[in-house]
């Protein structure tokens, strides 16, 4: 039995045995047979290598089973134990939920920045391809030569596919994935204060005690809030430095860092370089 547990690690690190490592498209996969995999707060997504593959388990939601058998692309996340049985070959994706969770928050703030998400995204789809309870999601995908990243790509760059319209409800269900928005706005919210960024504060406009706010954090994050904020602000920071026109002393003013050389420090020891190196990348991306 290979066993998935993503909640202790990222992919590829995850504590579960790789028999065979392989690359599609640039991006890590693993291509197993005739194996069982025990998941755990996991996105898996998993494709068929031929007609013989088959992937089958059992999802319970509310008082019923579902006992699902299929040879077709699909997506599978659970946050409670899962066993899933591999019959063949497959090329299999896993994700923790903790990154999938933060991921699909920054993609929806980014479409409603856009304006192209409203709260009727957060309504739950009637579709007959998707099994879904309050803890786990399953669904057949259309695509047989699509990988996870490619899929999320293509349904945002075209027209929405109900499965993955599914997928979607089910992680904005998920606690992780608001405390990653509400975080996020937090940090990019151009009408801050300076309290702002105390976590007394924060948790006061979230709705719950310090020690409960950071609780929720250490589980959608492994780290505190404020460890969060830092890293996503200096990656912010970091991305200005490269992208947009503007001296290390204004970016660092932006983003509210005390001086020019509190930001030099503290972007060399988070990504090893400094900004007057991350301005150097400029070039690089337009050439």
């Amino acid at each position: 039995m290979i066993i998935a547990n993503a909640g202790l690690a990222p992919f590829p690190h995850a504590e579960w045995q790789q028999p065979s490592e392989s690359r599609v498209n640039n991006f890590p996969c693993s291509i197993l047979r005739d194996e069982v995999l025990e998941m755990k707060n996991t996105l898996l997504f998993a494709r068929p290598m031929n007609k013989y593959s088959v992937l089958s388990f059992v999802m319970h939601s509310d008082d019923d089973k579902h006992r699902n058998c299929m040879s077709t692309p699909a997506v599978l996340a659970t946050q409670d134990s899962m066993v899933l049985k591999l019959q063949g070959e497959w090329i299999i994706e896993i994700f923790p939920m903790s990154q999938i969770t933060t991921l699909f928050s920054f993609l929806d703030y980014q479409e409603r920045m856009c304006g192209r998400l409203s709260g009727s995204d957060n309504d739950v789809t009637k579709n007959l391809a998707a099994v879904a309870s309050k803890r786990s999601f399953f669904s057949s995908v259309k695509d047989r030569n699509n990988n996870f990243f490619n899929m999320l790509i293509s349904y945002r760059l075209r027209q929405r596919e109900d499965s993955i319209d599914d997928m979607f409800t089910f992680v904005r269900n998920i606690e992780s994935y608001w405390i990653a928005y509400f975080l996020l706005s937090q940090l990019m919210s151009d009408e801050k204060s300076r309290d702002m960024s105390k976590i007394y504060n924060v948790c006061k406009i979230y709705g719950v005690s310090e020690s409960y706010f950071r609780k929720l954090c250490n589980n959608a994050f492994s780290c505190g809030p404020k460890k969060q904020l830092r890293l996503w602000r200096a990656a912010s920071s970091a991305l200005q430095l490269i992208e947009k026109n503007k001296s290390i002393s204004i970016v660092a003013g932006d983003n509210g860092y005390a001086s020019s050389s509190h930001f030099s420090s503290e972007i060399k020891s988070l990504f090893g370089i400094t900004p007057r190196e991350f301005k150097r990348l400029e070039g690089f991306l337009h050439e």
